[in-house]
């Protein structure tokens, strides 16, 4: 999947960059149901509007429309499942953002987990940060807080049994 994306990204000259991230980029537990998620970054992303570019990739059977927001920018997002079942979430950031991450040397929570360089038209990918990988780490809590969420934990499993018995729902 990840060859033709890159294949379909190299013809389109608005599209600049694409880096791979979550755990398809190496950072997390990878198997035959991880979906890719990948970053699209240029300046033309007209063509989003409609669904027809997916073709130019892979048959399709589903594209979902979201978007989210990221350092004060709305990033469309394409939710798209293939007909070869792989999942693929395109997001279409401004490559101005991409300069601003690397001016800055500080990556967001993103990419601070991994990310892979698909494409690089620019040569903008070598000027990032590099991925510290602390980005979603989870840490165990001190002896204190786990102690306390034992006890809530017993408290309200008390309360849930009173509500299931006094059929208060």
């Amino acid at each position: 999947m990840l060859s033709q994306i890159q294949a379909w990204a190299e013809g389109i000259n608005g599209i600049r960059t694409i880096l791979v991230v979550g755990s398809m980029a190496g950072t997390g537990k990878q198997d035959e149901l991880s979906d890719f998620d990948i970053s699209v970054f240029g300046d033309q992303f007209d063509f989003i509007s409609s669904d027809n570019w997916l073709d130019q990739i892979s048959p399709w059977v589903i594209c979902i429309h979201e978007k989210f927001s990221l350092l004060g920018e709305q990033i469309p997002t394409r939710l798209t499942l293939f007909a070869n079942y792989q999942k693929v979430d395109f997001s279409f950031h401004p490559q101005t953002l991409l300069s601003k991450m690397a001016g800055d040397q500080q990556l967001p929570p993103t990419y601070d987990a991994g990310f892979h360089v698909l494409v690089d038209k620019d040569q903008i990918t070598g000027r990032l940060a590099k991925p510290t990988y602390q980005a979603y780490s989870i840490s165990l809590p001190d002896l204190p807080t786990f102690a306390l969420c034992q006890q809530e934990f017993w408290f309200e499993s008390y309360h849930i049994a009173k509500y299931l018995l006094r059929q208060d729902w």
